[in-house]
Parts: C-alpha cells; sequence; structure tokens
C-alpha cells in the first residue's frame, strides 16, 4: 500500500483496516453510510417512522432502487472483539 502518491484507494483503505483488526485481535464490519439530504422527501415516501428508517433506505439502495433525500456516503469500520478460542478451548472472556 503506497499512500505516497495520495489518498488510498477503497481497496488499500479496507486491506490496511482489515490488517490492523487482525493485528490487534478484532473483526471489522464496514458499513457504508447513508447521508439525509431531505427529510421531507423522505418522509413523502414513507421512509420515516420517528426517525429515517435507515434499514429500508439501505436495502433499496442496495438493490438499485433510487431514494430521493438521501446520498450514500463513504465506508465506516466498526471493530468488535473476535469469537476465537482460547488455547485452552474456552471461549474469550470479551464474549460473554
Amino acid at each position: 500500500m503506497d499512500s505516497t502518491n495520495g489518498p488510498l484507494t477503497p481497496f488499500e483503505e479496507d486491506a490496511l483496516v482489515c490488517a490492523v483488526a487482525e493485528r490487534i485481535g478484532m473483526e471489522v464490519l464496514r458499513s457504508e453510510s447513508i447521508k439525509v439530504t431531505d427529510e421531507a422527501s423522505l418522509k413523502r415516501q414513507g421512509l420515516v417512522r420517528s426517525t429515517p428508517d435507515y434499514p429500508k433506505i439501505r436495502r433499496l439502495l442496495n438493490n438499485g432502487i433510487p431514494v430521493a433525500g438521501v446520498e450514500r456516503g463513504g465506508y465506516e469500520y466498526i471493530f468488535r472483539h473476535s469469537r476465537k478460542e482460547t488455547a485452552d478451548g474456552d471461549k474469550d472472556s470479551a464474549d460473554e
């Protein structure tokens, strides 16, 4: 990975995040962020309960259906403890 020529490509960024997570014994969850630009438009489309219905909006976008009032953002990475077993066969205490 060579960031000397500018920002990392999405592939380089993902590979770097995964390498760091592996080094510190964690798993990586990825989520593409969604930015609401027009909540009134989402309300007219039935995509707002008390807050925007992000799971439904994400499903629509992932199925190629345009949703007025939102923009896709970059990826957000979430690190969590992995569920690897210890040498004695017990689950990590972080999983209990």
